[in-house]
């Protein structure tokens, strides 16, 4: 039998190198391939993901209708009439041409654009703003109405009282108002009302303008004071107030007026414009 040749140590290197070397070359090729194949995916992807842009391209018919809106888009004119409230302020609107250009066929077409053109207004305001330093008569309050109370049909004496010139009778109650006119409208008053007491005994007091009273000895003592003003313009009554008649004579109820404020501007009202009076019921 024929002996196997044994391989020397150098040959043995020699085979070692080449595998080596041939394990090298194919996993250099394996590499390059798959990295290929990777990059050739990437380009795919990019490519699905890209947006082509697409440009219609004009047609003749496409032409000829922007050639026909270009002769009808000459100027027209439409006039419309706007009344106001008042019916007289007019308002003039007109359509004028606007040209625009297309970019893929170059052509010019007119599109119809509104133009509003302002006219001058001949409307005149009925209406009056009213200032807050007019007068204060003109300014709304709560209007203060006048108290007349019902007088005796009978009496308890046939003794006679003269009280402010009013003939009056011992044992009766008697009725006293005090009445006031303003030119203005009031915010507040104070004042007192003085009486003989000797002949007269206060009994009660009460207002038709929310006035508060107090009487001490011979003198009531009247105030009052509302935000939304007192009206007196029309004449009206500030209290009244019921005595008994004590004894005969001929006495006179007087009255002072303190403070009576302007609603506009809290400043004084003067006596001398007012209109005081005091009346007497039996």
């Amino acid at each position: 039998m024929e002996q196997k040749r044994k391989f020397t140590g150098k040959e043995k290197a020699v085979l070692a190198i080449l595998v080596i070397a041939m394990i090298a070359v194919v996993g250099v090729g394996a590499y390059i391939i798959v990295s290929n194949v990777n990059s050739a995916n990437e380009q795919a992807t990019a490519t699905q993901n890209t947006t082509v842009e697409y440009t219609h391209p004009v047609t003749t018919e496409e032409a000829s209708n922007a050639d026909n809106t270009e002769k009808t888009g000459k100027e027209s004119k439409s006039k419309t009439k706007s009344h106001t409230a008042s019916g007289s302020e007019k308002t003039e609107s007109k359509s004028v041409g606007s040209i625009s250009q297309s970019p893929v066929s170059g052509k010019t077409s007119k599109s119809t654009a509104s133009k509003s053109t302002p006219v001058k207004s001949n409307t005149k305001s009925k209406s009056k703003s009213k200032s807050k330093s007019q007068s204060t008569s003109k300014q709304k309050g709560n209007k203060i109405p006048v108290y007349t109370p019902q007088e005796h049909t009978s009496h308890a004496s046939d003794d006679v009282c003269y009280v402010n010139g009013k003939k009056c009778y011992v044992g009766d109650t008697i009725t006293m108002t005090l009445n006031l006119k303003t030119p203005v409208v009031l915010i507040n008053y104070q004042g007192y009302t003085t009486f003989d007491n000797s002949v007269l005994e206060f009994k009660t007091a009460d207002s038709e303008s929310g006035a508060l009273t107090n009487c001490k000895g011979n003198k009531i003592y009247y105030n009052a004071s509302v935000l939304s003003g007192l009206d007196f313009t029309s004449t009206g009554t500030v209290y009244y107030a019921k005595f008994v008649v004590k004894k005969t004579g001929n006495v006179t109820i007087d009255n002072t007026f303190e403070v009576m404020s302007d609603l506009a501007d809290d400043s004084q009202v003067p006596l001398s414009k007012c209109t005081v009076g005091i009346e007497i019921f039996d």
